[in-house]
């Protein structure tokens, strides 16, 4: 894949600190409990400020790999659900992903 990616859309900010609102956070477990076995990947959108990013909201993306060890998306999907994300005012924060049986670390692949 060889994507170019307009940074006046999908913006680089630092950021030191990652909260979850507690409906993002219910959201986000149920749809990994509804992908299992297979990993889940989707979109974290909130707001950022002064380095500390609050995710109020997230989107599930197709996994196009359907597997229980990688993910693939469609970048067209990913970028349109940022678009509409962004015309209600909610900021791109970044990727999330699940890894259904493994450790809660970085993969070889993740890093």
């Amino acid at each position: 894949m060889n994507l170019q990616i307009d940074h006046s859309v999908i913006p680089i900010v630092k950021i030191y600190v990652l909260r979850l609102s507690r409906e993002a956070y219910l959201d986000l477990y149920h749809h990994i409990s509804e992908k299992y076995p297979l990993e889940a990947c989707g979109i974290l959108l909130g707001k950022i400020e002064n380095g500390i990013a609050i995710v109020t909201r997230i989107l599930p993306l197709r996994n196009i790999k359907e597997s229980r060890t990688e993910f693939w998306i469609d970048e067209k999907e990913w970028i349109g659900k940022i678009l509409e994300a962004q015309k209600q005012g909610l900021e791109y924060i970044g990727l999330y992903h699940s890894h259904p049986d493994a450790e809660p670390l970085p993969s070889p692949s993740d890093r």
